[in-house]
């Protein structure tokens, strides 16, 4: 079906491969355990549960496939307008596999930060990320496409309308 679903994306039936995909995707939610949740669980002995897949050539296949449907609802979603869903589905996305990220969900995590209007959380997903997984370094330095996101995120927040052209320059010097 996820195949299917492609095939009609490739042709531009993005209403009927949404359909598809929304089947997969609620096939694979019913396979879940009753244990599965969808977000971090804080216990009171552990630090915290943490859900990652994995994603290696030699492990599960339906693993990748799954993810596969994830990211082809994610670009259907954005087409629909639907930003702050296909935001969340990112994050999910991106909670299974942070360290790999080997369907560039922070490639896609911005645009639809900034789309849905979440600029606050952008700029503190961005320094919390790269403080986590990359020693602090700077995310600017690591992920370019961040560069512009974290000027127009800062110029979305300052709501300063005059010379827009002047602040986006003087945001990407910072």
């Amino acid at each position: 079906m996820v195949y299917f679903a492609d095939f009609l994306r490739l042709q531009g039936r993005f209403t009927e491969s949404a359909v598809f995909l929304e089947r997969c995707l609620y096939a694979y939610e019913t396979s879940f355990s009753f244990d599965f949740h969808f977000v971090q669980q804080k216990d009171s002995n552990e630090k915290g549960k943490e859900i990652e897949i994995d994603l290696r050539q030699q492990a599960e296949p339906l693993n990748r496939t799954f993810c596969e449907c994830l990211v082809k609802y994610i670009d259907i979603l954005g087409r629909k307008g639907c930003n702050r869903t296909a935001l969340e589905y990112c994050k999910f996305l991106l909670a299974l596999s942070p360290l790999e990220d080997p369907y560039g969900v922070l490639l896609r995590f911005d645009f639809y930060a900034i789309r849905a209007k979440e600029c606050e959380l952008y700029l503190e997903f961005s320094r919390d990320f790269c403080n986590q997984f990359h020693d602090g370094a700077d995310p600017l330095v690591i992920f370019p496409n961040f560069m512009l996101s974290n000027a127009l995120a800062k110029h979305a927040i300052s709501g300063d309308r005059t010379e827009p052209e002047l602040g986006l320059k003087q945001l990407i010097e910072l």
